[in-house]
């Protein structure tokens, strides 16, 4: 770094000739003595005419030796972040009198973490990791950055699905509150419309206290009213106290779907939106018309619910066409109601190459069957579900609440 400087000469009344002279002596003088100012060595050159001394002072650069980079969170040369959070970054240049103290910033990779030039780092909308430097006079110094995935807000909510997913089993319901017998769950008037109202209502046999409860892959139980067909809904997708419980057309919102946790012989039903939301009714009345809503779980009875089979006890008729080369059927089916349970029964000879058996306990339910002649099994060991009072199963296909039109006989 040059500086450039004049003082005027104070001797210009004397003879030319000693003036020169005693400037020439100045000026060698100057340029043989050693200059230092504020720890930087300078060299010091004059240059003379008749009037002036023109000084110019050459500082020599005082080099960077190290940079270091500081923040909150940045340990042994890390940092975490999440998605979308930020942290200012401070760059210490060292020595303080270092000639070039100017910081650059720079990452090396802007969608994982992106620095401005003050040293603010933010995580961006890629997971990862990035290393994000600051360089000032040739020296640097890095922090490597990592930014974890923006986390799932319903994590626990699909753990918590998941591991009650058996705990009620498909199937047509009652479902009545603890709080008083025979009060149940209803839609007000019986209505088929979006948005009507659902509250308690005593026990009339009607279907719109009646309720299909049905699993998706998750766990999550869906509500379907058994009259409109429309499904058990939190107004508005809210997840505050009060909210209200209506009918909707599903839509496979979390709004709609609900975590069945079984205590004893009852049930608590927390909302999808939120693990602390359950199905509650207000004020806990157990008048008719008594509104139904979303509250903050506190463990009351208002809060817990039972589920009572609202299908006919009857079982159901299995008919089942094998290949003509099966000299024997056997069929093993699983009931889903009141729990999983797998049995197997041998099926009698009917007519017309058909073969049946009786399932006693499926109670309406869903009853998966699979078929075999105790060497092979139907289709490679192909799953059929079936629903209702009876069920035909020939050529791969299940049709449900079909009898083939012949009578059982031992003999054929």
């Amino acid at each position: 770094m040059d500086k450039t400087f004049t003082v005027d000469v104070d001797n210009a009344n004397d003879p030319p000739s000693i003036r020169n002279i005693v400037n020439g002596i100045i000026t060698y003088a100057i340029g043989q003595k050693n200059w230092n100012a504020d720890g930087r060595d300078v060299a010091l050159t004059v240059k003379v005419n008749d009037k002036v001394f023109e000084f110019t002072a050459q500082y020599a650069d005082i080099p960077v030796e190290s940079v270091s980079i500081s923040g909150d969170g940045v340990s042994n040369g890390k940092l975490s972040l999440k998605s979308g959070a930020s942290v200012q970054l401070t760059a210490t240049v060292r020595p303080d009198n270092a000639t070039d103290r100017k910081v650059t910033w720079t990452s090396s990779d802007s969608s994982v973490a992106n620095v401005m030039g003050t040293g603010v780092v933010t995580a961006g909308s890629k997971a990862g990791t990035a290393t994000v430097t600051a360089t000032a006079g040739g020296k640097s110094a890095s922090v490597q950055v990592t930014v974890s995935a923006p986390q799932d807000p319903y994590a626990q909510l699909d753990a918590l699905a998941k591991a009650h997913a058996s705990d009620l089993a498909d199937g047509t319901y009652t479902v009545s509150t603890v709080l008083k017998d025979g009060m149940l769950l209803d839609v007000a008037g019986g209505s088929k419309s979006d948005r009507a109202n659902v509250q308690l209502g005593g026990s009339n046999g009607g279907a719109n206290q009646k309720w299909r409860v049905s699993h998706d892959s998750k766990g999550y139980v869906t509500l379907s009213n058994a009259n409109s067909g429309k499904v058990l809904d939190v107004a508005g997708g809210s997840a505050r106290n009060g909210a209200n419980a209506l009918q909707y057309s599903s839509n496979g919102g979390r709004n709609q779907k609900w975590v069945a946790v079984r205590s004893g012989s009852s049930y608590r039903l927390v909302s999808a939106l939120s693990q602390s939301m359950v199905l509650d009714v207000a004020g806990w009345s157990t008048k008719d018309g008594a509104n139904v809503d979303v509250w903050t779980s506190n463990g009351g009875a208002n809060q817990q619910w039972k589920f009572a089979n609202a299908v006919s006890g009857k079982p159901m008729t299995v008919w089942y066409r094998p290949d003509s080369s099966w000299k024997k059927t056997e069929l093993y089916y699983r009931t889903f109601v009141g729990g999983e349970s797998l049995s197997s029964v041998a099926m009698e000879k009917a007519c017309g190459g058909w073969y049946k058996a009786v399932v006693p306990d499926s109670k309406g339910g869903k009853v998966r069957l699979a078929f075999t002649d105790g060497s092979e099994w139907d289709t490679g060991g192909m799953r059929y579900y079936a629903t209702g009072d009876s069920a035909a199963v020939a050529g791969g296909q299940v049709i449900a609440d079909v009898t083939p039109n012949c009578v059982a006989t031992t003999k054929q």
